[in-house]
């Protein structure tokens, strides 16, 4: 029988677990943000990876998308 170990999410306030691996899965979450880099490219991102982006990013930007 093969066991997922149980994954925990990275950011320290939210505490969501898997049963299952995420490393390098796309985020299933819904995109509420963009994300754009110093070099000028973009990603859609969702809040809690908006979060982290805002906390670590340097030179680039963190927008809302327009509802």
């Amino acid at each position: 029988m093969h066991v997922h170990p149980k994954v925990a999410c990275v950011v320290p306030w939210c505490g969501r677990t898997w049963g299952y691996n995420r490393d390098n899965a796309p985020c299933a979450e819904p995109a509420t943000h963009r994300l754009t880099d110093v070099d000028g490219a973009e990603a859609l991102i969702c809040d809690e990876h908006a979060i982290d982006a805002r906390n670590r990013l340097i030179g680039g930007r963190v927008e809302p998308l327009p509802s």
